[in-house]
């Protein structure tokens, strides 16, 4: 890809120090998708893409082409999510969610989509008090912008509508399986499946984390009990479609923030 004198809206996903003065930087593109990028000097008091290089940044970059990596020229800080950077909790659920983004894109790929979702998520995590929901709509939103698209209203395995005192959270089926069906594949796999619980009310929540407009999700109340089964289904399905960097994703996030 050519991305001689280029610019883009780009989110900051992740850096590294690189020499006394440069950055190693990943970043998000709208237009071209994530990036591995070079910032020169930005690690000098003086530089005038301090800001706009800072980790979860939402900004407009010009790039150039180098023999190696593209090098940040230009930078314009649209939102610098300050509010990220007043809470420990904050940081490591924006981090979360640049960790999530880093594993499921490929490199150099448009993803306008997923795009507009990290700018949203870390915005609004920038103003709630509580991450909990905000952090269930990205897992789920995420997957299914990729492809991976959880339906909640029924069995997976003999289309039995959801409405039942107790499902069991599977990726493998496409979101959730009944008592019946998880005997069944049990069998046939000849042993227990170890899949998460979840409630009648869980599963309505998921589908609204998944299908509902943005402002009604934050007016639900949840119980304990219904966050844990949240969390425990939802931890299931990343790990399933993404895999370890998922997982390692979540334990860096346990660390600071937990259900």
């Amino acid at each position: 890809m050519d991305l001689r004198a280029r610019t883009d809206e780009c989110l900051i996903l992740r850096g590294r120090d690189y020499n006394e003065t440069d950055r190693l930087l990943i970043v998000f593109s709208r237009s071209f998708g994530k990036m591995s990028c070079l910032a020169k000097g930005v690690r000098r008091n003086n530089s005038r893409l301090k800001a706009s290089t800072q980790l979860f940044s939402y900004s407009k970059l010009t790039f150039a082409a180098s023999k190696g990596l593209a090098v940040i020229t230009q930078g314009e800080a649209i939102d610098v999510q300050a509010g990220l950077r007043e809470d420990l909790t904050k940081i490591a659920c924006a981090a979360y969610i640049g960790e999530l983004l880093d594993a499921a894109l490929p490199e150099e790929k448009p993803q306008e989509g997923l795009f507009v979702l990290g700018v949203s998520a870390l915005t609004l995590l920038c103003s709630l008090d509580e991450p909990f929901l905000l952090l269930r709509y990205f897992e789920l939103r995420l997957l299914a912008e990729l492809g991976y698209r959880l339906n909640f209203g029924e069995c997976g395995y003999c289309g039995r509508s959801a409405m039942l005192p107790r499902l069991s959270a599977c990726a493998e089926r496409g979101g959730l399986l009944c008592d019946s069906c998880r005997s069944r594949m049990s069998a046939a796999y000849g042993q227990a499946l170890k899949l998460p619980t979840v409630s009648g009310g869980t599963c309505r929540l998921l589908d609204g984390l998944l299908n509902w407009d943005l402002r009604r999700i934050f007016t639900l109340k949840v119980t304990p009990a219904m966050q844990q089964e949240v969390d425990a289904a939802c931890a299931a399905y990343l790990a399933y479609f993404l895999g370890r960097p998922a997982e390692k994703a979540r334990e860096n996030l346990l660390l600071y923030y937990k259900v």
